[in-house]
């Protein structure tokens, strides 16, 4: 693993190889606090650059901060929460042992998304309350949080989840599907534009965005000639810091694209290019 000091760059001196461990060691993550620590999160514990240091060497895989603190987790189910004073990690216990963790999240509410193949739990730091929210398919090792506090979960091989935090209630969403199956593995991403349309990209599925008034999900168009025309194509990847969508949609369908890095506009055919 290479470290470049930016106080240092472009200097020489500023890429060198860190070698704070074994080189056979897995690196499961680096992630920087608020507080400017780098934290590398190891299968041999965690190590940080910085003020802070850490006594456990358990083998923590998730790190997420909130203003309650640092949390730690490992994929066997041990959370933690990081004490300052003591420069060690001090549990959390659900009433319910936590057999797999396979993420964590922090919501804009300052909750905790604890992530597992067939659960969420959502924990809140400040009452070190656990609210398990069983899932009705295997999800992905991530989650969307939409500005209305709603948290979006992707299928891990198929489906879409709408998770209603204020009402409990979590829904399998239907959508639209290829009418024949890639000879690839085709991107799934989850996105919210400046007008809060959510658009989504599910596994096996064309891109489609949210319909709040009939609560579904439809097929993204665009309109040729007054005729709304929907649109397929398969990505394996694509540029969402380049690529966002302008204009309120006309009738949920796509109007026009925008390119932020040349703020220009693009067809449906140029976005083609955008995305692969």
């Amino acid at each position: 693993m290479y470290r470049i000091d930016e106080n240092k760059f472009p200097a020489t001196e500023s890429v060198e190889l860190y070698s704070g461990r074994n080189e056979r060691d897995t690196i499961y993550g680096i992630t920087q606090d608020k507080e400017g620590d780098e934290w590398i999160l190891t299968n041999k514990g965690a190590l940080i650059v910085g003020q802070k240091s850490i006594s456990n060497q358990m083998p923590f895989e998730f790190m997420v901060e909130v203003p309650g603190g640092i949390y730690l987790a490992t994929s066997k189910g041990f959370f933690t929460r990081y004490d300052t004073q003591s420069q060690d990690v001090l549990p959390c216990v659900p009433e319910q042992p936590i057999s797999e963790i396979t993420g964590l999240k922090s919501l804009a509410d300052n909750k905790i998304v604890i992530l597992q193949n067939r659960s969420i739990i959502l924990y809140d730091p400040v009452n070190e309350k656990f609210t398990v929210h069983e899932m009705p398919i295997e999800i992905d090792s991530d989650v969307f949080e939409d500005k209305k506090g709603n948290l979006w979960l992707l299928g891990a091989n198929d489906g879409v989840i709408l998770l209603d935090k204020e009402n409990e209630t979590a829904t399998l969403l239907n959508y639209p599907r290829y009418p024949e199956v890639p000879f690839y593995k085709p991107c799934t991403f989850v996105h919210e534009d400046e007008y809060g349309c959510i658009w989504l990209k599910p596994a096996g599925g064309e891109l489609c965005f949210y319909n709040p008034v009939n609560r579904c999900l439809e097929q993204a168009s665009t309109y040729e000639m007054g005729m709304r025309k929907p649109v397929s194509f398969q990505a394996s990847v694509i540029l969402s810091t380049v690529i966002r969508i302008c204009g309120i949609p006309k009738e949920m369908g796509l109007d026009t694209y925008h390119s932020t890095g040349r703020n220009s506009n693009i067809d449906s055919t140029a976005i083609k290019k955008h995305v692969l």
